[in-house]
């Protein structure tokens, strides 16, 4: 047939996200319902806008 080498686009966006995550500044990962839901932690300066504030408060400053 002449191929060479199949892409997937998904498997290469699948591993570029893997990547930024495991570089990111995410401190901690949980996985909940067999990796359903993952909930990541991260270091906020204390400076940052939402901090101390409730989720609700903080959508209104990052809608």
């Amino acid at each position: 047939m002449g191929i060479d080498e199949l892409i997937s686009p998904e498997e290469l966006a699948a591993t570029e996200i893997q990547l930024l995550l495991n570089k990111s500044a995410f401190n901690d990962t949980y996985e909940f319902e067999e990796g359903e839901l993952i909930m990541v932690g991260v270091s906020l300066p204390k400076s940052a806008p939402f901090v101390g504030k409730m989720v609700k408060e903080a959508a209104n400053v990052f809608p």
